[in-house]
């Protein structure tokens, strides 16, 4: 925690002078101030303990500013000043406004008093609700010196909501920005809060953006129509649900609804108040949850996933936060010439013997000093008047020294260097050395008056036998030794390395440093790692502070979040600057492009690794198959058939396994099966990874089905021939069948007749068929049946018209119930040539 001075701090308003004490400020010429606009949802209600999710989201947002809406009464504030913030981390240093009750739900300002004081509050009535507007202004350490108030007012709205609420929101912001144009003192705006906009066309936005004097714009640049659009995700504020509890609106994130507008000088910094570039943000919203809960999967990488659930509970709505950057230098005031417009005792040699010497630095950048009006004084053995004096001459050009030394010295940069070389530069350690203007002492070694014996203690030295360096950001002298003592860097005795070479704030700022930053990896969530590297323009030692606490240069085991730094070099001059820690999942490997091996006798299979957001992961990257040569390309080739296993691993080690198949062709295998009814047969095919098959009956028929059946015209002996075949190869396989018929004589044959009367071909049939019930089936030569039909008188009609067969030759088979069968062939002929 920074440690801050104590002051009496004047502030000029309206001609009077106001006097406050003050505990506390910010402590350098640069700071930022966190701002953050919160629809807090009818808080407390009577849903109170809503409270301590609200402490978990500030406590990791830390804003410096906190602004709310739909707060219902002050027993709600203070119980947010109590409990998330004050029995929090963030401390006691924490205030608030004065409650103001108006007809609707209310609003309130939270500001961090060590950076920022409380001036006054307004409001602005509206037909439904009060707009507020809270003045506050920087805790400046050299306001009492400067009278340079700097200003932030912030104005706190919640318009009517609806989407045919469009004019009730313009007169709403018209009476606000009436309220804005006719105050012309204010400098640094801020206008935020929950105005139901659905989109950049409503008139209200056009109004805040293009309507009056002052133009409020969006630190983000997103005009747009923001409902519902999916383009806009990232922006979206409303709402974090996707299921109603504890009052609200739900259906995920797909409004834009809350904002934080600013007028033109913080958006560019004019009036020392200037917007960080990158830091605007719906808190809470990485744009992975359009339309849904933003405790749904994916999870955020950057926040912890209890402050999701924290935002997720605590309201219907997502914070809007932003950081802008506050900027106490004044190059133009009186302050910064009165401290960098003087002469300084910038180093101080007491060595052994005649190894005396004095250099004065001076601190102006820009401006000559005449020497005419300055001595150095010695002040012997506690004398309380110089008992020696030395008068200066010359110019001292800006950034220039003057060094005197004793004329007997040894030392070689001494001697090189020194603008005067006199025996009356001769003092010991307990002889107080001041410098004088006009005979007045400003700046001083020792104390004159006392004598210390021997030495005064400085740090780990004393003003006997060492040399004493003046600390880089020192700006002006000092006329209490005691009050400069914490300035002075000891060297050891003799040494004058130093001389004609000093540093100063002074001259200027001019600190960069590159960050880089390590994501949480594999999965791990405390990996992450923030380096500073390259750090130009910079004066070391420095001193580093970042937002965890650490205190080194670069940070290790770091959680995701965001990490903000200050480093400080050793002439004070300071960079303030933030880096994002990521979480980076474990690696997800699968295999891709898969080809086949072939036949079992090739191997030209292959597969490819596929890393899901492979640029996620830390080149180069390593590969191992399973294969037998183990190969460890991302992409294995000449794999056989079967199953291998791959791995992934990155440069921090971060992995993943898995499996993949190649497919590939077997040899086909042919194998068959049939059943026999007389000269009927069916044929069952048995082969396996075959795809085409050609069918031998023996008796000069052949086909390609799969299961093919055959009708053979005479009784036999047959071999059926059954090749099988792939692309991989052709196998066969041989059964023979025989063929033979039975149970009936050769009297009992059908006599066929062509009957002239009704034109149809008609079997005469015995009467022992009649008896035995047969069935007759009619098959073209391929085998196939035609229809079937039951004798049962004589004659029977085979070849009618209703059957409709073509002109061809046919098998008739006769089976009756007793089994006897009988084939006929019958030719059928063009019955108009008969």
């Amino acid at each position: 925690m920074r440690k801050f001075i104590v002051y009496i701090e004047r502030i000029k308003f309206s001609g009077l002078i106001l006097m406050i004490s003050l505990k506390s400020s910010l402590s350098f010429s640069q700071d930022s101030i966190r701002i953050m606009y919160y629809n807090i949802l009818n808080f407390p209600g009577n849903t109170s303990f809503r409270v301590y999710n609200l402490r978990t989201i500030l406590l990791h947002t830390k804003p410096d500013v906190l602004v709310v809406t739909e707060l219902q009464s002050d027993e709600g504030a203070n119980l947010i000043l109590q409990e998330a913030i004050h029995n929090s981390n963030l401390g006691p240093t924490y205030q608030k406004a004065d409650f103001t009750n108006g007809p609707d739900s209310d609003n309130m300002i939270f500001y961090n008093n060590e950076k920022l004081v409380f001036r006054k509050q307004d409001t602005i009535e509206t037909e439904l609700r009060l707009i507020n507007h809270y003045k506050l202004f920087v805790n400046d350490p050299d306001l009492f010196n400067t009278n340079d108030t700097l200003f932030l007012d912030f104005f706190i709205a919640h318009l009517r909501s609806g989407s045919s609420s469009t004019q009730e929101r313009y007169n709403e912001c018209l009476k606000m920005m009436n309220y804005i144009d006719a105050d012309t003192s204010l400098k640094n705006i801020f206008v935020g809060g929950d105005f139901n906009f659905y989109t950049y066309l409503e008139p209200a936005y056009e109004l805040l953006t293009n309507g009056g004097i002052v133009k409020l714009m969006d630190p983000i640049s997103k005009p747009g129509d923001w409902s519902d659009n999916s383009l806009f995700a990232p922006y979206h504020t409303q709402s974090p649900r996707n299921r109603a509890f504890n009052g609200g609106s739900v259906g995920g994130l797909d409004d834009r609804f809350d904002f934080i507008f600013v007028n033109d000088n913080v958006i560019n910094g004019t009036k020392r108040i200037k917007y960080l570039s990158d830091t605007y943000q719906a808190f809470g919203n990485d744009g992975q949850h359009f339309n849904d809960s933003i405790t749904a999967p994916p999870s955020n990488p950057l926040i912890p996933d209890s402050v999701i659930q924290a935002l997720h509970t605590m309201s219907d709505h997502l914070p809007v936060i932003m950081d802008v950057w506050v900027d106490l230098q004044r190059p133009d005031s009186n302050l910064v010439n009165v401290k960098c417009k003087e002469l300084i005792i910038s180093e101080y040699i007491e060595g052994s013997s005649f190894n005396k010497a004095i250099e004065l630095y001076n601190l102006s950048n820009s401006d000559t000093i005449d020497l005419s009006n300055y001595k150095i004084g010695i002040y012997a053995n506690g004398s309380q008047v110089p008992t020696q004096q030395i008068q200066l001459s010359g110019i001292i050009p800006a950034t220039g020294f003057y060094i005197l030394a004793n004329n007997n010295s040894t030392l070689s940069n001494i001697i090189a260097y020194a603008d005067t070389l006199t025996s009356k530069l001769n003092y010991n350690g307990n002889d107080a050395v001041a410098l004088l203007k006009n005979d007045t002492v400003i700046d001083v070694i020792g104390e004159i008056g006392n004598d210390p014996g021997v030495g005064w203690t400085v740090g780990s030295g004393s003003t006997k036998d060492f040399t004493l360096i003046r600390h880089p950001r020192v700006k002006k002298p000092v006329q209490d030794w005691q009050t400069s003592l914490p300035d002075w860097i000891v060297k050891s005795l003799d040494d004058d390395s130093d001389i004609h070479n000093h540093l100063n704030s002074c001259n200027g700022c001019f600190l960069k440093a590159n960050v880089s930053t390590f994501p949480c990896r594999c999965g791990s969530a405390t990996n992450g790692t923030i380096q500073l590297d390259s750090i130009e323009g910079a004066y070391p030692p420095y001193t580093f502070l970042w937002s965890n606490g650490d205190t080194t240069k670069d940070i290790y085991n770091l959680l995701p979040g965001r990490y903000y730094f200050t480093m400080t070099d050793v002439i004070g001059c300071e960079i303030m600057d933030y880096s994002d820690v990521i979480s980076i999942p474990e690696p997800i490997a699968s295999a891709i492009n898969i080809t086949s091996a072939g036949c079992p006798s090739d191997c030209n299979g292959s597969a490819e690794i596929f890393v899901l957001n492979e640029s996620n992961y830390q080149t180069p990257f390593s590969y191992l198959w399973s294969d037998p040569f183990a190969q460890s390309d991302s992409m294995a080739i000449g794999l056989c058939t079967g199953t291998y296993f791959f791995t992934f691993t990155d440069y921090f080690n971060c992995m993943d396994t898995g499996t993949v198949t190649i497919p590939g062709e077997v040899n086909p295998t042919a194998d068959f099966s049939f059943s026999i009814n007389q000269n009927n047969v069916s044929f069952l095919n048995a082969s396996t990874n075959a795809s085409d098959y050609v069918w031998d009956f023996g008796d000069g028929a052949s086909s390609t089905e799969i299961n093919p059946l055959h009708l053979y015209g005479s009784a036999g002996n047959y071999t059926v021939l059954l090749t099988a075949s792939n692309g991989c190869g052709t196998v066969k396989m041989s059964k023979n069948i025989s063929i033979f018929f039975t149970g009936m004589t050769e009297e009992v044959r059908p006599e066929i007749y062509f009957s002239i009367h009704n034109g149809s071909m008609q079997m005469n049939l015995p009467k022992e068929l009649i008896n035995h019930g047969a069935l007759l089936s009619v098959y073209d030569l391929a085998g196939k049946k035609i229809y079937e039909t039951q004798l049962n008188t004589t004659p029977v009609d085979v070849f009618s018209d209703k059957y409709n067969l073509a002109q061809g030759t046919y098998l008739v088979e006769i089976n009756t119930k007793n089994k006897v069968s009988v084939v006929k062939k019958i030719v059928v002929l063009d019955r108009n040539k008969l």
